[in-house]
């Protein structure tokens, strides 16, 4: 199966707020602002690969693959291929065992919540391992916290028999992300709302109507070659965007041995 958080194909929360737009008078309207930095947000996180989709929250339905060797495969039941019961219920070929280590995705910032049988686990009985995995600790009683492979997928997880985690993944950009963002959200906001001092560009196209040429803004131009004409948000797009072409390979291979879990 593949990852159970795939790169969110939208952002999850804009890489700036009002309060990074310095010297701004807005009181008169901070809503629309607000919307143009989500904007600015929405199109910085395209220019850049999609590497900063914001703060996300998801939870998941772990469940082992039938398809078990040697490690399981989990994946969050969505109901996809599953009525009722994880397949393991019905086949100790899957391993149904129990596992202290779930992998949930990359980058997970935090576990705010693990439910096991509807019951929350306290949060000392569980930690994340290399920003993927959740691992269990020793529970109140001294044995081991350990994470069913199967549960039910036709309950919600306030149930018996059931299990779910709630965690954040994804992230912000460092802080000269949210700064462009946060100029470009404004400069948008004044030109769209008469502001004066604009700083974008006016790049206007001749059209001709009727033998007549008239002169109109192409919005499509603005972001050509992914450029947005103002020189502190093209810098810092093309040094982001130039060092993650430079990123050195990583080898792995079959059998590599695993390393230690790094918690935290």
């Amino acid at each position: 199966m593949s990852d159970p958080t795939p790169a969110p194909p939208a952002m999850c929360s804009p890489w700036a707020g009002l309060g990074d737009v310095p010297d701004q008078a807005y009181e008169d309207d901070a809503g629309r602002l607000e919307q143009w930095l989500g904007f600015a947000s929405e199109v910085l996180y395209e220019l850049t690969r999609r590497r900063w989709p914001g703060v996300c929250t998801t939870t998941v339905r772990p469940c082992a693959s039938p398809r078990f060797s040697p490690t399981p495969t989990w994946w969050p039941g969505d109901g996809r291929g599953a009525t009722g019961t994880c397949s393991c219920n019905r086949s100790a070929a899957c391993g149904c065992h129990r596992l202290s280590e779930v992998r949930l995705a990359d980058n997970v910032l935090a576990i705010t919540e693990v439910r096991v049988d509807g019951v929350v686990v306290p949060s000392t009985e569980y930690g994340l391992a290399d920003r993927q995995y959740l691992v269990g600790y020793l529970r109140a009683d001294g044995e081991p916290r350990a994470w069913p492979c199967c549960q039910r997928l036709d309950l919600e997880d306030t149930a018996e028999g059931t299990w779910s985690v709630t965690f954040q993944h994804g992230g912000l950009p460092p802080m000269a992300g949210t700064m462009v963002a946060a100029s470009l959200g404004a400069e948008l906001n004044k030109a769209n709302s008469g502001g004066t001092g604009c700083r974008l560009p006016k790049r206007v196209t001749q059209v001709v109507r009727q033998n007549v040429a008239v002169a109109v803004l192409d919005p499509l131009t603005l972001f050509q070659e992914g450029r947005t004409g103002l020189p502190e948000v093209d810098l810092w797009l093309a040094a982001v965007n130039k060092g993650a072409n430079e990123r050195p390979a990583r080898l792995s291979w079959p059998g590599r041995a695993q390393r230690t879990r790094r918690m935290g």
